[in-house]
């Protein structure tokens, strides 16, 4: 995993790893000259030449893109094994230290797979999960259906109903390939268009990161809704003084008259409501770091309500702090850690939450 994009190591008590674990890490802080622990995201290359170096030491031949074709048993022991080039390998003892256990299925050996329910071995936290909004979940509202319809799914969307909450359906965690990405030109190489890509495969995708961008609107003034990435609440009047001056033909005593008249004068109440960090930005392709707190992004009728000098200042309150952290820590406004921002706006002072919704 370290040598395979994993360019950060996760540990809980760093005191408890000892053995070839700490040795390897020791190797790593050594290499880009820290102290153990100093740096515990070692680039894959460095990892690699890590691992290589202990095996050239003992003598190891290591054999490459050599997947396994199957196993020879005599009774209960693995006699031999046959991989994909043609080479056949005996031993009095083997070790199965693959990701996905094959040698150990080709042997023979029971196993199951995805998650048991909490009455398989009285785990409180087995089985299907409730559903959390609040933890890695999407941020706003995305719709799982295909574009004009109300029954086929998105790509990657399970169609099959949900298992009861605590009870085992099978599934397994997700996981992700790795990629290692760098801002050193002599480092780069261009992104190759993947044979078979096929874009709609990521519609889900794209609807959520059209969602990093933001427009207010009225409904947003009006009903209540939650949003995630809240800096500030709003609460004046949608008020919008008149827009023009034109006349119309008004009927009057039998006849019709031509009258002045001003339109566009509005002025409707608003509870509080919550106003989203992502208002405050730009879209990403177009600005990566510049935060707006004045000309946000809104509907005509949802400035009218957010123009107001105290939401101004809570707006140009939460833009200072959020480009504070986007500047100490070298990225975009957009990637702005909103837990970090909430939490340094909420110690600072700042309503983040209706009253509604404490």
């Amino acid at each position: 995993m370290v040598s395979g994009g994993l360019g950060f190591t996760d540990f809980g008590d760093r005191t408890v790893i000892g053995g070839l674990a700490l040795e390897f890490y020791s190797r790593v802080a050594a290499h880009y000259g820290v102290e153990t622990w100093g740096y515990v995201g070692p680039e894959p290359h460095v990892a690699e030449q890590i691992l290589r170096d202990w095996l050239r030491i003992a003598g190891v031949e290591v054999f490459f893109n050599t997947r396994l074709a199957s196993v020879v048993k005599d009774g209960r022991r693995i006699v031999r094994l046959q991989v994909e080039t043609g080479e056949v390998f005996a031993a009095s003892v083997f070790i199965d230290a693959g990701y996905e256990g094959d040698l150990l299925a080709q042997a023979g050996v029971s196993y199951a797979v995805g998650r048991e329910g909490v009455a398989a071995y009285g785990e409180s936290w087995a089985g299907r999960q409730p559903i959390r909004p609040d933890q890695h979940n999407f941020g706003a509202p995305v719709s799982p259906f295909v574009e004009g319809s109300t029954t086929q799914l998105l790509p990657f969307i399970h169609p099959r109903p949900l298992a009861p909450e605590g009870a085992g359906d099978g599934g397994v965690q997700a996981y992700g390939f790795r990629m290692c990405l760098t801002l050193r030109p002599e480092n780069q190489l261009p992104f190759p268009r993947p044979d078979g890509y096929d874009p709609a495969q990521f519609e889900l995708l794209r609807r959520y990161l059209a969602k990093g961008e933001y427009v207010m609107t009225q409904a947003d003034l009006g009903e209540r809704r939650v949003k995630y990435d809240s800096i500030g609440l709003g609460s004046y009047n949608i008020d919008i003084r008149e827009v023009q001056r034109t006349w119309l033909w008004v009927p009057r005593a039998m006849q019709l008259s031509p009258e002045a008249f001003n339109e566009g004068y509005l002025s409707v109440p608003v509870r509080p409501y919550a106003i989203p960090y992502r208002c405050l930005l730009p879209r990403y392709d177009q600005c990566d770091n510049l935060v707006v707190s004045v000309c946000v992004s809104a509907s005509h009728i949802a400035f009218a309500s957010l123009r107001m000098e105290p939401q101004y200042m809570i707006l140009g309150h939460a833009a200072g702090v959020a480009a504070s952290l986007a500047a100490a820590d070298q990225i975009a406004v957009q990637r702005v850690n909103i837990v970090e921002l909430q939490r340094r706006l909420a110690e600072q002072g700042q309503a983040l939450t209706t009253p509604s919704a404490n």
